[in-house]
Formats: C-alpha cells, structure tokens, sequence
C-alpha cells in the first residue's frame, strides 16, 4: 500500500503507530501533552512520517 503525503497531525500518528506495531508488535501511543516542547516533538513527528512514507512506498 502507498501512503501519500498529508499535514493532518491523527492521520501522521496513526501511521507511525501502525508503522511501530508492524515493525515490532508492541502498541505504542503517541500523545502530545507538552505544548512547551510541541515544536520539537512534531518534528520528531514529521520525521518519523517521513520515513514511514519512505518505507511503506518502497517496500514493493
């Protein structure tokens, strides 16, 4: 399956999620509760995605 590129923050979640489980088995929940370090976690985030698409769109 090939995942497009997208700004929606659930969506970027729920895809490194799935990504982790896939990869490891272990459920992981990603929760953004500090919004004094927003900014460093969403770029942890958008990386994580990134490679994600990378990943899922090479695969096959």
């Amino acid at each position: 399956m090939q995942y497009g590129n997208t700004n929606d923050l659930q969506v970027m979640i729920a895809r490194v999620e799935s990504y982790i489980y896939e990869q490891t088995g272990k459920q992981v929940k990603i929760v953004f509760n500090n919004m004094a370090r927003f900014p460093q976690h969403f770029e942890m985030l958008v990386r994580a995605h990134e490679f994600v698409l990378n990943y899922k769109n090479t695969k096959n």
